[in-house]
């Protein structure tokens, strides 16, 4: 039977929470961290829905791997350090950002396009231009989206708050309770669906998993039926 290699420390994803704020319409001083949770689910019902979750694994395999240490197949990245000087093809980190230096010699803090740029994330050059022309900004754009109404409302020890002020809060009604749920929801369903995909592409390994529904009795059965509408055709 085969077996699959757990890593609980990483989620591998295209986008970073910096690649949000980047590309996404809004405030470049909104904390990253704040649409990270999200990333995961909005990028893999994209792909599963629109562009196929084999496309997806090909481009995550094709991700230019950056590290802090060296090591086979990886680029190495330093910290940025004023006054240093760095050669061509040099990769730093510079405010949650990589950057690989243009020519050799440059001084220039990163953010200088004369000497800098955004270094790349793909190692597949057509797949670069795929990301930086289109798909970077449509992720980010549905990230932002799906994570506005939780960055508007918190969960407390005191109950569900509405923030409107920096540091001010006021109490949400319940019509506003209802809608978190609907988000809530939306957000498990999202991601069943795609754990289904999951389950069925490795069925010898989760060989008992056989979901019920539309009175299905295998799990090719299964594969074959109408996955619920989740606003778009997923079949």
């Amino acid at each position: 039977m085969p077996t699959l290699t757990y890593d609980f420390g990483a989620k591998e994803t295209l986008l970073t929470a910096q690649d949000v704020v980047d590309n996404a319409p809004v405030d470049p001083n909104s904390y990253a961290d704040q649409r990270s949770q999200f990333i995961t689910i909005r990028e893999e019902k994209l792909f599963r829905a629109k562009f196929g979750m084999g496309f997806y694994k090909a481009l995550l395999a094709d991700k230019v791997k950056y590290s802090a240490v060296s090591g086979s197949g990886l680029t190495v990245y330093t910290n940025f350090q004023e006054g240093t000087t760095y050669a061509a093809n040099a990769v730093v980190l510079y405010k949650n950002r990589l950057y690989k230096a243009k020519a050799n010699g440059t001084t220039q803090i990163p953010t200088n396009e004369g000497w800098w740029t955004i270094a790349p994330k793909f190692e597949t050059a057509n797949n670069e231009y795929l990301w930086q022309r289109y798909l970077r900004t449509v992720l980010a754009f549905s990230v932002s989206s799906d994570s506005l109404f939780y960055r508007m409302v918190s969960d407390t020890p005191m109950g569900l708050v509405q923030k409107y002020d920096e540091g001010k809060t006021r109490p949400i009604k319940v019509q506003e309770a209802g809608r978190l749920k609907q988000e809530y929801q939306a957000d498990i369903d999202d991601l069943i669906a795609t754990m289904d995909v999951f389950l069925l592409e490795n069925a010898e390994i989760f060989p008992d998993y056989l979901p019920t529904k539309n009175g299905c009795k295998s799990k090719n059965e299964y594969a074959k039926s109408k996955r619920r509408n989740f606003g778009f055709n997923t079949h």
